[in-house]
């Protein structure tokens, strides 16, 4: 697994602190992979794996108090999307804290690639609606 650069990592949805949180998942998935290559202690890829699904839970639970106090129209199609990642990600962290860096490069793989999906179409989706909103609001 080759470290890669990537600015912004995730598509931006130009609603700050959604872009903010993607930005900050980005750097943690970094740090697992610069792990994972530098052959980090297995200790320090079950902290950052942790961490690492922590950030990802705040970042759900975030849209998700978003998308209902506007009332947003999609909703459940995104939260499913959500629920469907978390159930993912949990299955990788038991084989991570066992040492297991095949599972833990495949976590890595599966979070950045479905992200990088779900910003592009469902957080952009929803990143309208919120500026719209918020137009409206002070316009």
């Amino acid at each position: 697994m080759e470290p890669t650069e990537r600015n912004p990592p995730y598509p931006a949805v130009f609603v700050a602190e959604i872009d903010e949180e993607h930005e900050a998942i980005g750097r943690v998935v970094g740090e697992m992979v610069d792990g994972l290559c530098s052959g980090a202690r297995k200790a320090d890829l079950r902290t950052i794996t942790h961490r690492l699904v922590d950030c990802v839970e705040k970042h759900f639970a975030h849209e998700e108090r978003l998308m209902r106090a506007e009332k947003y129209e999609f909703f459940g199609w995104h939260n499913m999307q959500h629920n469907a990642a978390r159930k993912r990600l949990r299955e990788f962290v038991r084989p991570v804290e066992k040492g297991d860096d095949v599972a833990a490069g495949v976590m890595i793989t599966f979070l950045s690639t479905w992200l990088e999906a779900h910003a592009g179409l469902a957080d952009s989706m929803m990143g309208a609606f919120l500026r719209n909103r918020r137009r409206g609001r002070t316009g």
